[in-house]
């Protein structure tokens, strides 16, 4: 006889990575709850987490025709059992049970639909949903809020506590613990993650998106949102997987997104500090792997705390074992170059300099790819650059070319955006650590590179500055013509250096060169503060180029005002972060960048 699945036992092989156990368990059946709305979204999280980890978006789709039987279901519960409270005045406790948990489905698969929708590229519709689906959680919003505050408890937990919840409502307690009638689901838990997942999703817009937000009815507050998300990760300390809330799980990876990612670095004062961010993101890290051990889901977020602390090998190293063993769960995974985790590990390769390897999963990556459906921009910008440093300047060449091949069939974000710019540039490069050091610098950021690793590329920058400054001095002495404007021209390039709306398709070498230069000397210079001044020198030389473009401008700018920071000149910060913000404007990267200016702004 086929074993019946249970929410605890499908949840946790999902969360492990096991999905083809988990939806065999779902399709042999929930017992007396086959159809129900709970059973219909648990059926749903397997599809969720295929996307997740390989991409497709065909499992994007399954997942939101799972989502919206659930949904559809949960609203046929809630229409009846309203209409039962409104005859009788009350219901039964298992009746109460049920409406509690079909809005929670309600609520959880309609935000889960969004985000489906969001990735499949349905973004019109992704966004109304997730509109949709904060009014379902809306109407818990005041009693979760008071029960938070009533617990008295500082929203920042350390590694050793965390705030303190109340697991298990009286409902719950009776139908689920005494009578044994319906399987625990921690519905307490699962407003709070809900509520604060939103909260701090919402409030990683731009500040002047998130006044706008405010005047129409969105709660925008990151440190309730944190704190809920912290509560309801508390009720994970569970040593029984059948009394964990079914939305921990989400919760601990909402949670530690949120602590490791870079792009959310405190901006307020009263945020968590780095070390304390990870040493709280390992503690939650330790307790979910102890749930669900040897799992890529949780072995990906390990490799960006470890990226986080610059420790890239190590996070290499978990990658490569924890996809090992999704390999050896499941009956046909995903092959690692085909993931979304790819992009990240090849860049991670990139970063580590192990150029053999990146070229390796980067290659056979756009192998695999299929033009018409796919635009592996992370490969492409990986392959390239590392057969540039390899010396491989041909292979190099036509990969670049092949990129251009390529047409995006999907809205590209942002990064992606500035890839596409620079993987058009970089085949005019004569040197491949300027390539290098731009995509460094505007794609991958700098926040998580090592001091000793970003002074090893600022090291070989260094050697490309003398030719490439003594090859423009030399244009400029072939120029003849009195007037500064003429002097001007006589910079020229190896293409047109008339500035552009999206801010990056004409920055030459040498000036590529010392922004990446000041960059990286800035991260190099927190372990050897000598390193400073240097860093300013070439951002000033950045800054001062006749006809420095978007790119040059917003990102020399940002680096001279946390330069100026890190040597005591507030007021010098302020005047360079404020003409940042003035450039941003119009750049490619101009969401991803006003956030860093906004929240840089706020530290200063």
């Amino acid at each position: 006889m086929a074993e019946k699945a249970t929410l605890s036992k499908v949840e946790n092989l999902t969360w492990s990575a096991r999905l083809d156990e988990a939806d065999d368990l779902c399709k042999a059946g929930f017992g007396d709850t086959v159809t129900s709305p709970r059973a219909q979204l648990t059926h749903g999280h397997v599809s969720l987490f295929r996307m997740w980890i390989a991409g497709y978006v065909q499992d994007a789709r399954t997942a939101i025709s799972q989502l919206d039987l659930a949904i559809l279901t949960a609203e046929s519960g809630i229409k009846s059992l309203t209409s039962i409270q409104k005859s009788r005045g009350e219901l039964t406790d298992l009746q109460a049970f049920d409406l509690e948990d079909y809005r929670l489905v309600a609520a959880e698969g309609t935000m889960f639909k969004a985000t489906m929708q969001l990735y499949a590229g349905d973004t019109m519709k992704g966004m109304i949903n997730f509109r949709s689906a904060f009014k379902l959680y809306e109407n818990e919003l005041k009693r979760v809020t008071a029960e938070y505050k009533d617990a008295a408890v500082d929203w920042r937990p350390s590694a050793s506590e965390l705030p303190k919840a109340r697991r298990v409502s009286d409902v719950e307690q009776r139908i689920c613990f005494e009578e044994g009638e319906r399987e625990f689901v921690g519905f307490s838990a699962g407003w709070r993650f809900g509520l604060g997942f939103y909260m701090l999703y919402i409030s990683m817009v731009p500040v002047k998106l998130l006044r706008i937000l405010e005047l129409v009815g969105f709660v925008v507050d990151r440190e309730l949102g944190f704190g809920l998300l912290a509560q309801a990760v508390a009720e994970m300390k569970a040593e029984d997987i059948a009394t964990v809330p079914v939305t921990g799980y989400f919760s601990v990876h909402a949670m530690l997104w949120f602590l490791f990612d870079f792009s959310i670095s405190s901006f307020t004062p009263s945020e968590m500090a780095f070390k304390e961010r990870i040493a709280l993101g390992e503690q939650l890290l330790d307790t979910v792997e102890s749930l669900c051990p040897d799992s890529i889901v949780w072995g990906w977020l390990r490799f960006w705390g470890l990226r986080q602390q610059g420790r890239l090998l190590e996070g290499n190293e978990v990658i490569f074992e924890s996809f090992a063993k999704y390999e050896e769960q499941n009956r046909n995974p995903a092959p690692l170059s085909e993931s979304r985790i790819a992009s990240d590990l090849q860049v991670n390769l990139l970063m580590s300099m192990s150029y053999e390897r990146a070229r390796e999963l980067s290659k056979e990556t756009i192998q695999k790819s299929d033009p018409s459906k796919s635009l592996p921009l992370y490969a492409f910008a990986t392959l390239g650059v590392s057969e540039l440093i390899l010396g491989m300047k041909s292979e190099a060449e036509a990969t670049l070319s092949q990129a251009s091949k390529y047409n995006a069939t999907r809205h590209l974000g942002e990064v992606e955006s500035m890839i596409s710019v620079k993987l058009k540039l970089f085949p005019q490069r004569v040197y491949p650590w300027v390539a290098f050091g731009e995509l460094v610098l505007s794609v991958f950021a700098t926040e998580w590179i090592h001091a000793d690793d970003a002074l090893t590329i600022a090291n070989h920058l260094l050697d490309a500055l003398g030719p490439l400054e003594s090859d423009r001095r030399k244009k400029i002495a072939m120029r003849k013509g009195p007037s500064r404007g003429s002097r001007t021209l006589a910079i020229m390039r190896k293409v047109p250096l008339t500035p552009t709306p999206s801010g990056d398709s004409n920055t030459d070498e040498l000036t590529a060169a010392y922004v990446a230069c000041a960059s990286l000397l800035r991260v190099a210079g927190q372990a050897d503060a000598s390193l400073l001044p240097k860093a300013v020198e070439y951002a000033n030389q950045a800054v001062e180029h006749p006809q420095a473009d978007k790119w040059v401008l917003v990102f020399a700018t940002f680096e001279l005002a946390v330069l100026h920071k890190l040597l005591g000149d507030k007021a010098m910060a302020t005047k360079y972060i404020e003409q940042s913000k003035t450039h941003v404007k119009g750049f490619t990267m101009e969401r991803n960048m006003a956030n860093r200016i906004d929240r840089f702004r706020f530290r200063i």
